[in-house]
């Protein structure tokens, strides 16, 4: 996504995540992610894309490294939930 080379490993590994998110997107078309009962994210109107969704989740796990090893959907949400929080 930024231009760099990936090796063959490193390739499969961004396919799986691009995948991965691809469908917690999906998922987001039919129905609302919720924590404690409160909506988590509210993307855009607009729709949120794929590769921004990966730029934002990229960068939350670069700043908080010590999630590297937790749950990739409770990451993804966080992220996403800092990103485009909903308002109360």
């Amino acid at each position: 996504m930024n231009g760099g080379t990936l090796s063959p490993d490193e390739t499969m590994d961004a396919m799986w995540c691009m995948g991965y998110v691809s469908g917690l997107l999906d998922g987001f078309s039919i129905g609302d992610f919720r924590v404690a009962g409160a909506k988590a994210v509210c993307p855009p109107e607009e729709s949120l894309t794929r590769s921004e969704a990966l730029r934002i989740i990229n960068q939350w796990l670069r700043e908080h490294p010590q999630d590297k090893d937790k749950s990739g959907r409770r990451s993804a949400i966080i992220a996403l939930s800092k990103a485009y929080p909903c308002k109360k």
